[in-house]
Parts: C-alpha cells; sequence; structure tokens
C-alpha cells in the first residue's frame, strides 16, 4: 500500500494525495464495518432499525472526522516542534497596555537573573535612562543600577550621525531632543562606571534594524521599522539551545558583528572621546570629541 501511495504523491500534491488517499482507506474500513454490522443486527436489536443506507454514510462522516483530526494534530506537531528547533518562546504585539505590561515583566523576571548584559539599541533612553522629575523611570534603570552585577556592554547610535537625524525625522522628533536623549543615556552610563560597575559603549552610525536585549541565554529582539518608534513593534523572545540550533546564535552573531566592527568607535568615558581602532598598518588609534 505504501508504494501505491508514494506514486500517487509523485502524481498530485501532498495534501491531496493524503486526504484521497486516507478517504480511500478509510472509506474500505467504513464499508467492512458497515457489512459487519449487517451481521451484527439480529445479535444487537439496536442495530436492527438501521438501513444500511444510513450506516454506510455515518461511517463515511467518522473516517473524515478522523482524517481532519490527523491533519490538525500533525499540523499543530509540526508547528510546536518549529517553535522549539528555533527557540522561539515568546511572542507579543506592543500595541496595548496589556501587551506592553507583559513585556516588560517578562524583561524584569530576565534581567533578575542575569549576570550581565548586552544590548544594541537607538537611544537607549526608555530602555534604561530615562528618569522624569514625576518619578518615572526608564524600564531597566533600576534593573542596571540594582540587579546587574556583570558586564554591561551597550551600542548605541552615534549623536552626530546622518543615519541619526534620519530616524529623527522619520520618528517626527526634533533632532536635538533625539540627540539629547542619546546623551542622556551616555551619562547614565557614565554614573554607572564611576560606582564602580564594569560598563562598555560603543557607537554605530549605520541606520538601526535590530533591537536586541542579551541576557545570558535569552534574547529579547525587535525590529526597528523606519516609520515607527520600536515601543509600537511586537516582541519576540528566543532561548539559546546548547546544541547552537536555534535562533539565538545567528542573532548574537549580529550583535558581535556590529560590537567588532571597524567603524563602531569605542566611548572613552573619562575623555568624552571616541576612540577608533588601530589600522591594519599598526597607526595609533584615532581620537575624536563627542561633543565639540
Amino acid at each position: 500500500m505504501g508504494r501505491w501511495k508514494q506514486r500517487f504523491e509523485d502524481l498530485v500534491p501532498r495534501v491531496i494525495a493524503d486526504f484521497l488517499y486516507d478517504v480511500v482507506k478509510y472509506g474500505i474500513l467504513s464499508g467492512f464495518l458497515a457489512t459487519l454490522l449487517e451481521y451484527l443486527k439480529k445479535p444487537f436489536p439496536l442495530l436492527e432499525g438501521l438501513p444500511t443506507k444510513v450506516i454506510v454514510p455515518g461511517f463515511a462522516l467518522l473516517a473524515i472526522s478522523i482524517f481532519l483530526f490527523k491533519r490538525l494534530w500533525i499540523l499543530n506537531k509540526s508547528r510546536v516542534e518549529l517553535l522549539n528547533n528555533s527557540g522561539l518562546f515568546y511572542f507579543r504585539k506592543n500595541a496595548r497596555e496589556e501587551d506592553r505590561s507583559k513585556n516588560i515583566e517578562l524583561l524584569l523576571e530576565k534581567i533578575g537573573s542575569a549576570k550581565g548584559i548586552e544590548m544594541i539599541g537607538a537611544t537607549g533612553y526608555n530602555t534604561f535612562a530615562r528618569c522624569d522629575p514625576g518619578g518615572e523611570k526608564a524600564i531597566l534603570r533600576e534593573a542596571f543600577e540594582k540587579y546587574v552585577t556583570g558586564e554591561i556592554k551597550i551600542l548605541l547610535l552615534n549623536p552626530n550621525a546622518e543615519q541619526t537625524r534620519i530616524r529623527a525625522r522619520a520618528l517626527e522628533v526634533a533632532i536635538d531632543k533625539y540627540q539629547r536623549e542619546i546623551f542622556e543615556s551616555i551619562e547614565f552610563l557614565k554614573e554607572l562606571k564611576n560606582k564602580g560597575k564594569s560598563v562598555a559603549l560603543k557607537l554605530y552610525s549605520q541606520r538601526p534594524i535590530w533591537k536586541m536585549i542579551i541576557l545570558d541565554d535569552f534574547l529579547w529582539l525587535q525590529y526597528y521599522d523606519p516609520r515607527f518608534h520600536v515601543e509600537r513593534m511586537p516582541v519576540y523572545g528566543i532561548n539559546r539551545k546548547k546544541d547552537g540550533s536555534n535562533l539565538f546564535d545567528p542573532l548574537y552573531e549580529v550583535f558581535k558583528k556590529n560590537w567588532n566592527h571597524d567603524y563602531n568607535p569605542t566611548y572613552d568615558f573619562a575623555a568624552d572621546e571616541l576612540v577608533f581602532p588601530r589600522g591594519e598598518a599598526g597607526e595609533s588609534s584615532r581620537r575624536e570629541k563627542l561633543r565639540g
């Protein structure tokens, strides 16, 4: 039977082949059971009043129901396996207040057990730096101050880069306000460094694409849509698998590539300067003032 099914699948699409194959299979079974019931009518009076024309369609309907259940079960199983293999265990939109609360709750739960943090973002202001006079703080400000004990590695937009101006215009935010948010994030990181925390900051000049927050074996992912603020974009939560077969590792490579990029200078907190890596010829590191 398997050989004939394989030949049939070569001629028609897989789903149609499976459907017709199961219909024929369960149809034959239904016919057999219907014939069997004819012999069982005498010892079972309840079946005696049922004509064959009712029994056969009943078993055909049962066969179709079994097929649909089987297909749904296989589909659901394949989706679960896909999610498990990708490492994606969390997805939620950011449109409603309830969504935002759940997303923040997940992030705070993960950061509470993390040793260090690595992040690539745009301004960083609403993530870890904001502290309004009225008491409203960025979602991770307190966590950065109290809970993160390991190394903090942050990649932010260079406030003087052209892509920073493009991003500000796209969001309809004044460029000086957008730059000020980056500078306030830098000042907050400087405070942490002065308090003895291990903080490293690099600035990039390319168009922001991904917001990533990496906490040990967990990765928070959002897309920087050119039209919208990142806070409106969905959140993806990805766990690392030990065998490296999921999305965590290739996405983490994106962060490391940006961190080690020759065009992304390190920020010198003491001198307020950008320090560019040594060139291939071995010349001295180039320095530039971040604020003139």
